[in-house]
């Protein structure tokens, strides 16, 4: 079977982003920081190189609350034959199943005389229960040394990724760099605005001001984004 090439989107060029508020929250309520049911639009503006034929593009850097089924991707020459967000985010355990069987490196200090010891060593378990090495010693459980210890990794286990990733897959009939414009939704997002009306001396004019606070609760920020606020309940 032929190889599909990968390509990887790392992040937007440029962003825009569209905050609905909490539809439940009413007039009067604050934002509840820890459970933020507003959602928002987010567009993205990314240039990426394709070559001819089938090959996967993986945008990295989506936000963390996208809903994978909403997402819409506009520019590329051959359309999109799948997509689908990738679950493998990095994580202490997927960083253990990744390197399962590999080589890595142990670091232990002694706490009495602060030596640090370096020794390679190969991972023997996955994740699910205690972290078993192999070492010129022998087989034995992450931990139990009774000395500080840690694991190094060479290198990232290939399919991980430390940041939410939507792939697509796409069937280009030519080779081309194009800008891509990729649309989705988002959940954890909300808004709020405080006003103060001064009345002037003449008792008819006054003045207006606004304070518009957003909260966004994905791990993801959106540095220099347009941005809009929408008032109302909009119909989802």
């Amino acid at each position: 079977a032929q190889t599909r090439p990968e390509i990887i989107s790392a992040k937007p060029d440029s962003v825009a982003v569209t905050i609905y508020r909490d539809p439940q929250r009413g007039q009067g309520g604050g934002m509840n920081l820890d459970y933020l049911n507003g959602f928002a639009v987010v567009t993205e503006k990314r240039t990426v190189s394709v070559p001819a034929g089938p090959s996967t593009i993986r945008f990295a850097s989506v936000a963390e609350g996208m809903v994978a089924v909403s997402a819409v991707v506009r520019g590329l020459p051959g359309g999109i034959v799948e997509q689908n967000r990738d679950k493998k985010l990095l994580s202490p355990g997927a960083l253990v199943d990744g390197t399962l069987g590999n080589r890595v490196t142990l670091k232990r200090t002694d706490p009495a005389t602060g030596k640090v010891i370096e020794q390679p060593a190969v991972i023997r378990s996955g994740s699910q229960g205690a972290l078993v090495v192999q070492t010129e010693g022998g087989i034995e459980a992450l931990q139990c040394s009774g000395l500080p210890e840690k694991v190094i990794y060479e290198n990232l286990p290939g399919g991980l990724f430390a940041t939410p990733v939507l792939s697509v897959d796409t069937v280009s009939p030519r080779a081309a760099t194009v800008e891509v414009t990729l649309t989705y939704l988002a959940s954890g997002f909300d808004w709020n605005a405080d006003y103060v009306v001064k009345l002037g001396a003449d008792g008819k004019s006054l003045d207006l001001f606004s304070w518009l606070t957003l909260a966004n609760g994905n791990a993801e920020s959106f540095a220099d984004a347009e941005l809009l606020v929408i008032a109302g309940t909009l119909n989802t």
